[in-house]
């Protein structure tokens, strides 16, 4: 009588190589190595598409004060998008956000706290919304709050670039 062993890779023991088991082991394994393949192709096309709505396609020519404030609203950038060319995203495109009413951006689905807030986002109205988003705009979806000064800062100096 054989002695069952390992065989590499599958996983599994196995008695013998003849009949019918050796042949649902290679099939298993087959049925795995596909998956596997469609699993890492749908996983790169995922990384592919991410990389198109990257927040950040960096002009040679940026200075190290731009990359700086880029920096700044990367943790912005999980939410909101400032290219012109792109929609939104989870929270509304921020591009031109300076001197805009707050809740206007078209084809957005605002709360309706944030439409009936009357804000016209410029340096004030921002430090004080992103300091405090709840306080400011009770009811509103967004629930980050910035409490660093400086970062707000460039944050809303980054706002004012993308015009």
């Amino acid at each position: 009588m054989a002695r069952p062993r390992v065989v590499a890779g599958m996983g599994m023991e196995k008695a013998s190589r003849s009949g019918g088991q050796a042949r649902q082991l290679r099939m298993r394994w087959r049925k795995g190595a596909v998956r596997r393949c469609i699993l890492l192709l749908g996983m790169g096309a995922a990384l592919c598409a991410c990389g198109q709505r990257d927040a950040f396609n960096h002009a040679t020519d940026a200075t190290p004060h731009q990359r700086e404030l880029e920096r700044a609203f990367a943790i912005c950038a999980g939410c909101h998008d400032t290219r012109a060319d792109l929609g939104h995203r989870f929270g509304p495109n921020l591009h031109g956000v300076i001197g805009r009413r707050a809740g206007s951006a078209p084809g957005y689905a605002y709360s309706e706290a944030m439409k009936s807030s009357g804000i016209v986002w410029n340096a004030q109205t921002l430090d004080a919304f992103l300091a405090s988003p709840q306080k400011q705009v009770p009811g509103t979806r967004m629930l980050n709050a910035t409490s660093d000064p400086q970062r707000r800062q460039a944050v809303i100096e980054y706002l004012s670039t993308q015009k």
